[in-house]
Protein backbone atom coordinates (compact mmCIF):
# COMPACT_ATOMS: atom_id res chain seq x y z
CA UNK A 1 0.00 0.00 0.00
CA UNK A 2 1.46 3.47 -0.93
CA UNK A 3 1.00 5.82 1.82
CA UNK A 4 -0.59 9.35 0.68
CA UNK A 5 2.15 11.43 2.25
CA UNK A 6 4.97 9.39 0.64
CA UNK A 7 3.58 10.65 -2.64
CA UNK A 8 2.67 13.76 -2.05
CA UNK A 9 6.46 14.37 -1.31
CA UNK A 10 7.30 12.88 -4.69
CA UNK A 11 5.33 15.76 -6.41
CA UNK A 12 7.87 17.63 -8.73
CA UNK A 13 7.62 20.75 -11.10
CA UNK A 14 7.25 19.95 -14.43
CA UNK A 15 8.33 22.89 -16.73
CA UNK A 16 5.86 24.08 -19.80
CA UNK A 17 7.49 23.64 -23.19
CA UNK A 18 6.07 27.41 -23.77
CA UNK A 19 5.13 30.50 -21.62
CA UNK A 20 2.86 33.18 -22.86
CA UNK A 21 3.64 36.64 -21.15
CA UNK A 22 3.29 40.45 -21.40
CA UNK A 23 2.05 39.66 -25.03
CA UNK A 24 4.79 37.22 -26.24
CA UNK A 25 5.09 33.14 -26.36
CA UNK A 26 8.38 32.22 -25.44
CA UNK A 27 9.52 28.68 -25.81
CA UNK A 28 11.90 26.98 -23.76
CA UNK A 29 15.65 27.27 -25.26
CA UNK A 30 17.72 26.09 -21.94
CA UNK A 31 17.28 24.20 -18.96
CA UNK A 32 19.49 22.87 -16.15
CA UNK A 33 18.52 20.39 -13.44
CA UNK A 34 20.51 19.77 -10.53
CA UNK A 35 21.18 16.22 -8.41
CA UNK A 36 18.91 17.99 -5.82
CA UNK A 37 16.16 18.74 -7.57
CA UNK A 38 16.62 22.34 -8.68
CA UNK A 39 15.70 23.79 -12.00
CA UNK A 40 16.46 26.45 -14.19
CA UNK A 41 14.24 26.65 -17.41
CA UNK A 42 14.85 29.73 -19.65
CA UNK A 43 12.70 30.78 -22.90
CA UNK A 44 12.92 33.15 -25.08
CA UNK A 45 11.06 34.55 -28.28
CA UNK A 46 11.99 35.26 -31.89
CA UNK A 47 14.35 32.44 -31.92
CA UNK A 48 16.98 34.21 -29.78
CA UNK A 49 19.62 32.52 -28.01
CA UNK A 50 20.09 32.43 -23.92
CA UNK A 51 23.22 33.84 -24.40
CA UNK A 52 21.66 36.96 -26.78
CA UNK A 53 18.12 37.54 -25.31
CA UNK A 54 16.26 40.89 -25.58
CA UNK A 55 13.35 39.38 -23.45
CA UNK A 56 13.81 36.02 -21.05
CA UNK A 57 11.27 34.42 -19.17
CA UNK A 58 12.63 31.98 -16.43
CA UNK A 59 11.61 29.87 -14.37
CA UNK A 60 13.52 29.03 -11.05
CA UNK A 61 12.66 25.50 -9.45
CA UNK A 62 13.42 24.67 -5.96
CA UNK A 63 12.14 21.58 -4.41
CA UNK A 64 13.67 22.20 -0.57
CA UNK A 65 12.53 25.70 0.35
CA UNK A 66 9.14 25.09 1.26
CA UNK A 67 8.82 28.62 2.29
CA UNK A 68 5.41 31.37 2.14
CA UNK A 69 5.79 34.73 0.46
CA UNK A 70 6.29 37.01 3.42
CA UNK A 71 9.25 34.58 4.25
CA UNK A 72 11.08 34.30 0.68
CA UNK A 73 10.25 38.00 0.03
CA UNK A 74 12.26 38.82 3.24
CA UNK A 75 15.03 36.67 2.26
CA UNK A 76 14.93 38.26 -1.77
CA UNK A 77 14.76 41.61 0.00
CA UNK A 78 18.19 41.04 2.10
CA UNK A 79 19.23 39.50 -0.79
CA UNK A 80 19.06 42.53 -2.98
CA UNK A 81 20.30 44.83 -0.15
CA UNK A 82 23.32 43.04 0.08
CA UNK A 83 23.87 42.99 -3.67
CA UNK A 84 27.18 44.98 -5.38
CA UNK A 85 25.43 45.75 -8.09
CA UNK A 86 22.60 47.81 -5.54
CA UNK A 87 19.97 47.40 -8.01
CA UNK A 88 16.52 49.52 -7.75
CA UNK A 89 14.21 47.44 -6.36
CA UNK A 90 10.87 46.66 -4.95
CA UNK A 91 9.05 44.06 -3.51
CA UNK A 92 5.29 43.10 -2.43
CA UNK A 93 3.44 40.47 -0.98
CA UNK A 94 -0.67 39.80 -2.12
CA UNK A 95 -1.91 36.70 -1.11
CA UNK A 96 0.20 33.64 -1.33
CA UNK A 97 2.28 35.46 -3.66
CA UNK A 98 5.54 37.76 -3.34
CA UNK A 99 6.62 40.30 -6.08
CA UNK A 100 10.11 41.61 -6.93
CA UNK A 101 10.95 44.29 -9.55
CA UNK A 102 14.23 45.15 -9.84
CA UNK A 103 16.46 47.44 -12.18
CA UNK A 104 20.05 46.48 -12.70
CA UNK A 105 21.63 49.70 -14.50
CA UNK A 106 24.18 49.35 -16.77
CA UNK A 107 28.26 48.79 -15.62
CA UNK A 108 31.54 47.19 -17.20
CA UNK A 109 30.19 43.87 -17.72
CA UNK A 110 27.14 44.65 -18.81
CA UNK A 111 26.65 47.28 -20.64
CA UNK A 112 22.59 47.55 -20.87
CA UNK A 113 19.85 48.31 -18.39
CA UNK A 114 18.44 44.86 -17.16
CA UNK A 115 14.83 45.11 -15.72
CA UNK A 116 12.75 42.03 -13.92
CA UNK A 117 10.01 40.90 -12.28
CA UNK A 118 9.46 37.87 -10.52
CA UNK A 119 6.32 36.38 -8.98
CA UNK A 120 7.31 33.72 -6.71
CA UNK A 121 4.63 30.51 -6.08
CA UNK A 122 4.88 27.96 -3.16
CA UNK A 123 3.50 25.07 -3.54
CA UNK A 124 2.90 22.95 -0.52
CA UNK A 125 3.78 19.32 -1.89
CA UNK A 126 6.19 20.68 -5.05
CA UNK A 127 8.61 23.37 -3.46
CA UNK A 128 8.78 27.39 -4.92
CA UNK A 129 8.64 28.32 -8.49
CA UNK A 130 9.62 31.67 -9.20
CA UNK A 131 8.60 33.27 -12.74
CA UNK A 132 10.74 35.70 -13.76
CA UNK A 133 10.20 38.28 -16.72
CA UNK A 134 12.91 40.33 -17.89
CA UNK A 135 14.11 42.73 -20.63
CA UNK A 136 17.14 44.50 -21.51
CA UNK A 137 16.94 47.82 -22.43
CA UNK A 138 19.63 50.18 -24.50
CA UNK A 139 22.21 51.81 -22.34
CA UNK A 140 21.09 55.27 -22.40
CA UNK A 141 17.50 54.76 -21.67
CA UNK A 142 15.11 56.65 -19.28
CA UNK A 143 15.15 54.86 -15.89
CA UNK A 144 12.07 56.53 -15.13
CA UNK A 145 10.10 54.50 -18.47
CA UNK A 146 12.06 51.47 -17.51
CA UNK A 147 11.12 51.44 -14.22
CA UNK A 148 7.29 52.27 -15.52
CA UNK A 149 7.50 49.14 -17.57
CA UNK A 150 8.41 47.26 -14.97
CA UNK A 151 5.47 48.10 -13.03
CA UNK A 152 3.23 47.60 -15.42
CA UNK A 153 4.91 43.86 -16.20
CA UNK A 154 4.30 43.54 -12.40
CA UNK A 155 0.54 44.12 -12.95
CA UNK A 156 0.04 41.51 -15.68
CA UNK A 157 1.91 39.07 -13.72
CA UNK A 158 -0.40 39.39 -10.50
CA UNK A 159 -3.46 39.40 -12.83
CA UNK A 160 -1.54 36.38 -14.69
CA UNK A 161 -3.88 32.92 -14.21
CA UNK A 162 -0.47 30.85 -14.62
CA UNK A 163 0.33 27.67 -12.38
CA UNK A 164 3.13 25.81 -11.31
CA UNK A 165 2.05 21.90 -12.33
CA UNK A 166 3.24 19.56 -10.04
CA UNK A 167 3.14 15.99 -10.50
Amino acid sequence: MIIPSLIAAALTFAAPEQMAQAGHVYKQAYQQKASNGRAIYEYTDNNESVQNWTRLVTLNYTPQLRVDAQTWANATMKALQANPAKPAHQLDVKGANAYAQMVFEPDAANPEYEANVQKSFHVADCGTVILQYAVKYPKGSDLTTIKAENARIAVQLEQDMWQPACQ
